[in-house]
Parts: structure tokens; sequence; C-alpha cells
């Protein structure tokens, strides 16, 4: 199994081992009495993560600390049209969540036939519009089909590259997501993740084969030997820039990174 999985993608690749270490945190209040005496309040405990990573080249780098901060959002539809971040929709036609037969939890997407649905600026980062995005779905038309898209308009489908298959009902202008069905029959849509930047290759077939939804960004779902007290722990990441080497000609970059047991 492996060390440590956010989201279904191995994270214990980019760590450098010699920095990992857990930290118990105490939830409640630890006190001196006046006679000296310790109160602790502690109503829970919980493992916190910190680690270094290896060096990265900047774009990786770049890419890893917008994935530890949790950047982008995850629409469940298991009660709503909003995503873990709030985000509704701008327009709706035709289109619902309903209870019952979905991927994961309790409710999925129905688009109806001439139905649509568009969410917008869903592919900006902390800094501003982002160009590079990726949109990862479950799709069922008939079958149940996990595809993901990226704007470099590479696609997996059930975690295959396969550039050539048809999305047509997924388009992304301007950092607005719009899915819409042309045809007759509804089709249904669930674990909706959109991020802005582009996944790297291996990392598709990874969230295809997870087996769970999607962490509700910015939290991710914490799996591996890691955890070790649970079988998921839900985690809040937080990376800093670290230190910066030349090698050769090129600019590589480490990342110090804690995630915070929720």
């Amino acid at each position: 199994m492996s060390a440590l999985k956010l989201n279904g993608i191995e994270v214990d690749t980019v760590v450098s081992v010699s920095d990992l270490k857990h930290a118990t945190r105490d939830i409640g209040e630890r006190e001196t009495a006046a006679d000296g005496s310790l109160v602790i309040t502690r109503s829970a405990r919980k493992l916190d993560l910190f680690f270094t990573t290896v060096l990265l080249s900047l774009e990786l780098a770049q890419i890893w600390w917008s994935f530890f901060t949790g950047e982008g959002e995850v629409w469940s539809f298991d009660t709503s049209l909003y995503g873990s971040k709030g985000t509704g929709p701008s327009s709706v036609t035709n289109t619902a969540v309903s209870a019952g037969s979905a991927k994961y939890g309790a409710g999925k997407l129905e688009v109806g036939a001439s139905g649509s649905i568009t969410w917008d600026d869903v592919t900006a980062n902390s800094f501003g519009r982002a160009t590079a995005w990726t949109v990862c779905v479950w799709r069922t038309a008939g079958s149940e089909v996990h595809y993901v898209v990226n704007s470099l308009g590479q696609k997996w489908v059930d975690g295959v590259r396969n550039d050539v298959a048809s999305t047509t009902w997924l388009a992304v202008s301007s950092g607005d997501l719009t899915i819409s069905n042309g045809g007759g029959a509804a089709v249904i849509y669930d674990d909706l993740v959109v991020v802005p930047y582009v996944m790297p290759e291996d990392w598709p077939a990874q969230v295809h084969a997870a087996g769970a939804a999607f962490g509700p960004l910015p939290a991710h779902a914490a799996t591996g030997d890691l955890v070790a007290e649970q079988t998921t722990r839900l985690v809040v990441g937080t990376a800093e820039e670290g230190m910066y080497v030349k090698t050769g000609s090129a600019l590589m970059q480490s990342l110090t990174v804690e995630l915070g047991a929720r």
C-alpha cells in the first residue's frame, strides 16, 4: 500500500522521507490552575502531517503547491448544484440534482434533453485568471464512464489516455464551465472536479482508480500507511515555497507542506 495518497493521488513519490513527521494536536484548553495543578479540557486529538518535498521543477512545484493547498472545487451533487467552496451555477436549463443511484454520495446531476448548466470563473487560481485547467467527472449515458479533460486538449477515459474521445458535452471558455445535453435522453453526472492546473499525466488513472469521491476541496481525503488511525483522514493543506537549487541550467524548488487534520 502507498505511504500517503491525497484524493487517490500518490504523494509519497515527492516526499523527502527524512523530513516526514506526525504531530499530535489537542482540541481544547491546557491551563494551570491557581494551585499550580494542570487543567486540560481536551475534547479530541488530531494527527497532523509535516514534510518537505524533493526538489521539483518550477512547473511541477507550482502544480503540487496548488494541489496541496486545495485549489479548485468539487461538486458532489449530493443535495445541491453548489460546489465545495460555495460556487453555484450562473445558468440552468432542464437540469437538477436528483437522489439515488449516484456514483458517490446521496445525489447526482441529471441533465435532461436540451439541458445545460454553467458555472462561471471556476478555473481561476489564487493569483488571478488561470488558462491551465483540468476537469474530472463521472458521466452516465447508458454506461458509467470517468472522463478527465485538460486545457491542452488531452483526455483520459476510465484512466486511459484517449485524446480523440468525444467530449462535445463539456466546454470551458474564459474560465466558465458548461455541461450540456443535445440528445433526447437524460444524462447523469457525478463527482465533478475542476482544478486550475494541468494534472501530470499519471494522475488521471489514479483518480479513476481511487474508488472514492475526490476530496471536498480545499480539504483532501488522505489515505495510506501513514493514516493508521482510520481508513480516511480529512486534511487541509498549506504549502510554503522552500529551497531553490540550480541544477545545470534548470532551477529546482522544494515545498514545505503541512497537512492538518480537519
